[in-house]
């Protein structure tokens, strides 16, 4: 019988699309880091893969999340040595465009445009854009639930479901 993180590691599997990414373009962002920390990224995927073939493998999982954590405070110590680095260089150019590039709003939306071509600058704008458009591509919901052809045994049946931090 297969366990609830089966069933629903399938039904992911089935129904979200994913995006394939071809290694250059993993390489391309890995590359301003140095080797050490490349490799530390290679294991960690690595461990990501066994992790998702072995879900219940609390040791492998342990072991994805020390490495995760060493990624990250590697990460961490190499930047903070790059910004020393550049302060102690004391080229106040490049101070100036590290710190512009650190204080880039890179979360923004661009400019949006409706049917009319006519564009949208402002968050309320953008904001009532969207919603306009979501509300002419959503339908009310009727009650009525659509009918859909079972995928499990007619036997299969979920008892319980244990969520504890350990598992998560």
């Amino acid at each position: 019988m297969d366990s609830f993180c089966d069933v629903l590691n399938y039904a992911i599997d089935l129904f979200i699309p994913s995006v394939v990414m071809h290694k250059s373009i993993i390489g391309r962002a890995l590359r301003r880091y140095p080797s050490y920390i490349r490799v530390l990224f290679k294991r960690k995927l690595c461990l990501w893969q066994q992790v998702k073939r072995y879900p219940h493998d609390s040791n492998l999982r342990a072991r994805y999340k020390q490495l995760t954590l060493d990624c990250r405070a590697a990460v961490r110590d190499f930047e903070c040595k790059q910004e020393t680095q550049l302060v102690d260089s004391q080229n106040i150019s490049n101070l100036y465009k590290h710190i512009n590039r650190k204080l880039r709003n890179s979360s923004s939306c661009a400019v949006l445009y409706d049917q009319t071509g006519s564009g949208f600058y402002s968050d309320l704008d953008k904001a009532e854009l969207f919603n306009a458009h979501f509300h002419s591509v959503n339908v009310d919901d009727n009650g009525n639930l659509p009918i859909f052809s079972r995928r499990a045994d007619a036997n299969t049946k979920l008892d319980t479901v244990q969520l504890t931090a350990e598992k998560i």
